[in-house]
């Protein structure tokens, strides 16, 4: 039971930063105003600006792998195993997709 309380603390906290982060506030700010260190409030930004960067990616939905000639069977991508190549790419930004025949 606590650490239900717990991970809803933490998901309260980390709305309550995102939410002043949007209304323009600094890192300080934001420290002070829910008595939290500042590196906290710091490390919320860094993740908050990638996980917005993530949301904005083309195939953020993962979309195209549904679509993809290299999609695997179950989930996941296959292709390396197909192209004997690296895809270098993470799946929100895959570049590599082709239509499935």
């Amino acid at each position: 039971m606590a650490q239900h309380y717990k991970k809803r603390q933490r998901i309260a906290r980390k709305n309550a930063i995102r939410n002043l982060m949007d209304q323009g506030m600094t890192n300080i700010e934001i420290a002070e105003k829910l008595n939290i260190p500042e590196s906290t409030v710091s490390w919320h930004r860094r993740t908050y600006r990638a996980d917005k960067a993530v949301e904005s990616a083309p195939n953020a939905d993962r979309h195209l792998c549904k679509t993809c000639k290299y999609k695997a069977k179950g989930s996941g991508c296959d292709y390396f195993c197909k192209t004997d190549e690296v895809r270098g790419c993470d799946p929100e930004y895959c570049n590599k997709w082709e239509e499935r025949q």
